[in-house]
C-alpha cells in the first residue's frame, strides 16, 4: 500500500483552475497519452508515457521517459528525477497538473548526518567514488532517496561491465603470450637444426591462440569504454544529490 492514500493529482485548466482528480492508489504510476497509462492524458502533444511518479521512501519522485516535449515541476524542465512538495505543479508539454498529499503521518524525519536511509546503504567508493554522509533535511536538502537507489543499481551494471572487461583483457593477453611462446618452439628447433622444418599443424594452432586472444582484448577494450561511457551518463542524468553542485 503507499504510505500517502490521499495523495492525488489534479489536471488544471489553462487558467489553472481544478478540472479532473487522479488517485494515487499505487506505488508507480505512469503519466501519458498511451491507454496503458495509469493517468491518461489526450493532449497530442504529450507523449505515449510521458512520466511517471514513484513511491519510493516515504517520498513520490517524479522522472521525465524521455518525452519529446520534456516535463517541468513548477516551470522548471526535469534532467533528472526530482522529489514532489504538496502544490508541486507538473508541466507534460501544455498539460499541467497540480500533485497535492495530506498525509496524516509526516513524511520527512530528521535523521543525524552520516545516517543512511532504510534499505539503502551507502555505496561502496569503488561505485561512487565518495562516502559523503546522508544530509538531514534542512541542512543540505530533503535526501533524494529515489535517485541515489536508482544511481546505485546503474552503477553495479557499471561496475560489473568493468569487471567483465578487465576478465577478458587479461585472459586475452594470455592467451596472446601463451601463442606466441607456441609459436617460437618449433622456430627455435629449426633455427637448431634447419633439416628439421617447423610442424606446421603446430603453428597453426599458435596463430589461431593468438587470434582469438587478440580479439578477447579487443571485445574487453570495447567493453571498459561503453562502461566508462555509461558512467559519464549516469553522473549527468543523476548527479548524486549530497555532493553540492558547482555555483
Amino acid at each position: 500500500m503507499v504510505e500517502a492514500l490521499t495523495s492525488r493529482l489534479v489536471l488544471l485548466d489553462v487558467d489553472g483552475a481544478p478540472q479532473r482528480p487522479f488517485r494515487m492508489d499505487r506505488t508507480l504510476l505512469v503519466l501519458g497519452r498511451s491507454d496503458d497509462c495509469d493517468v491518461v492524458l489526450t493532449d497530442p502533444q504529450v507523449s505515449r508515457h510521458h512520466a511517471e511518479l514513484r513511491h519510493d521512501h516515504g517520498f513520490w519522485v517524479l522522472r521525465d521517459l524521455g518525452s519529446l516535449e520534456g516535463t517541468t515541476r513548477c516551470d522548471r524542465r526535469l534532467d533528472r528525477p526530482v522529489i514532489m512538495h504538496d502544490g508541486d505543479v507538473i508541466g507534460l508539454g501544455p498539460v499541467h497538473l497540480r500533485f497535492e498529499e495530506n498525509a496524516v503521518a509526516p513524511r520527512t524525519t530528521l535523521r543525524p548526518a552520516g545516517a543512511a536511509l532504510p534499505g539503502l546503504p551507502v555505496p561502496r567508493r569503488s561505485l561512487e567514488s565518495d562516502d559523503l554522509p546522508l544530509p538531514p533535511v534542512g541542512a543540505g536538502g530533503v535526501q533524494e532517496a529515489g535517485v541515489l537507489r536508482e544511481r546505485r543499481d546503474l552503477l553495479g551494471e557499471v561496475a560489473a561491465t568493468r569487471r567483465r572487461a578487465r576478465l577478458l583483457t587479461r585472459l586475452g593477453i594470455l592467451l596472446v603470450v601463451a601463442g606466441i611462446g607456441t609459436t617460437l618452439l618449433p622456430v627455435s628447433g629449426f633455427l637448431r637444426d634447419v633439416s628439421a622444418p617447423p610442424d606446421a599443424s603446430v603453428i597453426l594452432v599458435a596463430v589461431g591462440i593468438e587470434v582469438i586472444g587478440a580479439a578477447l582484448v579487443t571485445l574487453g577494450v570495447v567493453l571498459s569504454v561503453v562502461a566508462n561511457a555509461r558512467r559519464r551518463d549516469v553522473d549527468r542524468r543523476l548527479p548524486d544529490p549530497r555532493i553540492p553542485l558547482p555555483r
